[in-house]
């Protein structure tokens, strides 16, 4: 960090903590509190978690984290002309520590760019996007209250800031369950002390982030993981490609259930407003593993749901998007030039009920990616070049979208 950066950090980090201990005491009167005020200075380091403040008497720890991403794309559609797009496609910044006491944590994220903030959805700009407090209840378990990522499907719970290519795969956009304003359970312990057992349980309000009035009815949701070759080396579980070079295999197998009664939305969490509510199941599957450099990874998803198309006259139909998708990814990292190529196909299946309903017809995706790493995941440049099929299931008809993205990630 420059010296001058460096002293400016310092002189906040002294204004934010130097009054944090306040001690109220009373004056004779009894009519207003006088505060003691702290002498010293909290202190300011930057390490691998960010920026990280401290108050003088250890009563806090405050961790700033934020990222960029950069992100141009070219796409050429069957009979279309080429198009081009730039943008800042992802700008956040995250607050996370403790206060008072270890065990009582915090997770503030917020974005800023118009794609992070499902603008089009909604119709507000959701700058809000985590705003959560954990408590270690005990040595294994952990609870959560607030707005918060459920435990879906792996690509989705892995930070954006830890993928390969820019973009997740069709799969997740069509079945990802995302966030909400939750209540949640989690378990991590091991079985014989060697192999890492996760479960998590959640009831939620089932209509997204920041949700105005909601619907009668919850979201259930479970999430189940082992690893039965032991834990990841430096948490390679929540991040992609094999950037540690695992020495010897390791193994990640979850599944995840979960129930939206009454949703609103045609994902649940996501998309547009359905013009009636409607109950949906959706089962997740995933398996990871890594070794030497390698690391393979596949998904599947199933979404369940009685009448799924809603109506109203005179508009298009509106529909929740049951059927099932499948991924599978697979890259090896180079670790003397920091290069990692990746390869990725996905495709997802409407149900028949859905045939001649706008926006879900039946997708085919290939893509080919090449990373850069300057360091780690928090700066790196990557290369992507791929193609999706689309086939209308009224009509049959086919299109084939060429897409070519370059992005630039840049953190803390």
């Amino acid at each position: 960090m420059p010296a001058c950066v460096y002293t400016v950090v310092r002189v906040a980090a002294g204004l934010l903590f130097a009054t944090a201990p306040l001690a109220a005491q009373t004056d004779t009167a009894g009519t207003r509190p006088t505060p003691t005020v702290v002498d010293r200075p909290g202190s300011v380091t930057v390490d691998a978690r960010g920026v990280v403040f401290a108050a003088p008497d250890s009563s806090a720890e405050i961790i700033m984290r934020f990222r960029m991403q950069l992100l141009s794309t070219g796409e050429k559609a069957d009979g279309q002309p080429l198009a081009f797009n730039g943008q800042v496609r992802r700008l956040r910044v995250r607050f996370g520590g403790w206060l008072m006491d270890p065990r009582l944590t915090f997770n503030l994220q917020l974005s800023f760019s118009r794609g992070d903030q499902d603008f089009a959805d909604t119709g507000f700009p959701n700058i809000v996007r985590d705003a959560s407090v954990s408590y270690q209840a005990t040595k294994h378990l952990r609870l959560t209250a607030g707005q918060a990522k459920l435990p879906g499907n792996r690509q989705r719970v892995i930070s954006s800031g830890d993928l390969q290519f820019a973009e997740r795969t069709i799969v997740n956009l069509r079945f990802n369950i995302d966030r909400d304003f939750l209540l949640m359970g989690s378990l991590r312990d091991t079985v014989g002390g060697k192999v890492p057992v996760y479960l998590t349980g959640v009831v939620s309000n089932g209509e997204g982030r920041n949700a105005g009035i909601t619907a009668a009815g919850l979201a259930y949701t479970g999430r189940f993981e082992v690893q039965p070759f032991g834990a990841f080396t430096r948490g390679g579980d929540d991040f992609e490609g094999d950037i540690e070079h695992e020495p010897t295999p390791k193994l990640a197998l979850g599944a995840v259930y979960s129930k939206n009664v009454n949703a609103r939305r045609t994902g649940g969490q996501l998309g547009a407003t359905l013009y009636a509510p409607r109950t949906m199941e959706t089962f997740l599957a995933d398996a990871l593993l890594k070794y030497r450099g390698f690391a393979v990874y596949g998904e599947y998803a199933d979404r369940s749901a009685v009448n799924p198309v809603t109506r109203s006259t005179g508009q298009p139909d509106r529909a929740i998007y049951v059927g099932n998708g499948a991924m599978v990814q697979a890259s090896y990292h180079i670790r003397n030039a920091q290069l990692e190529p990746a390869f990725r196909y996905a495709v997802t299946a409407p149900d028949a009920v859905l045939a001649g309903v706008a926006g879900t017809d039946r997708q085919e995706q290939v893509a080919f990616n090449l990373t850069r790493y300057l360091k780690r995941h928090r700066i790196r440049t990557a290369a992507e070049f791929g193609w999706v099929n689309t086939r209308n299931e009224a009509t049959l008809v086919s299109t084939r979208t060429y897409i070519g993205r370059f992005n630039i990630e840049l953190g803390i």
